[in-house]
């Protein structure tokens, strides 16, 4: 999505509306399937050498489930706040808030992933009672019973176990 510097100095507020495609890096990571075209709208406002854009950013996201990983969709909404400027930053405004760019064209296409990547779910559970798979033999939990033993003791913990139950049989004896 592109807002032409021209354009939006022409006008009180420029209405912008429009699709930007996604390309996440390493998805797998995000536990992330796809993500549908992402819906950008809003306004861009020119106020001398600064350009403020304010948008809302909307997409449906597949997710794999941490747990069972079986995929599920969530519906994504994030806010986009940007402001650039043509001249070197003042000390009105921090450096940290302005872009500076000479370009006549403004690409918004990475400020909307950016916005997108940190709006996602670190951990994508389906839903909140989500029993995952099973470590022994890996059935779906949600699913079924699979009837394996899961309570494994670590072996470097046995002996806290057995003293754990010598008190516990202490504590009854009495």
């Amino acid at each position: 999505m592109e807002i032409d510097w021209l354009s939006a100095s022409k006008t009180e507020s420029l209405r912008m509306t429009g699709d930007v495609n996604v390309a996440l890096e390493h998805p797998e990571r995000l536990a992330v399937v796809s993500v549908d075209p992402v819906r950008v709208e809003g306004t861009a406002v020119v106020r001398g050498d600064v350009m403020s854009v304010d948008a809302t950013i909307k997409a449906t996201v597949i997710y794999r489930c941490v747990r069972c990983l079986n995929s599920f969709s969530d519906d994504l909404a994030a806010e986009l706040h940007e402001k650039f400027s043509r001249s070197p930053v003042n000390d009105e405004m921090e450096a940290d808030d302005v872009t500076v760019t000479m370009d006549p064209i403004i690409t918004l296409d990475p400020y909307v992933e950016q916005e997108l990547v940190l709006s996602l779910w670190q951990n994508p559970v389906c839903r909140e009672d989500c029993k995952g798979l099973c470590p022994v033999c890996g059935t779906d939990l949600n699913v079924r019973e699979c009837g394996c033993e899961r309570q494994s003791i670590d072996p470097r913990l046995e002996v806290l176990a057995q003293a754990l139950d010598l008190m516990n049989n202490d504590s009854t004896d009495d």
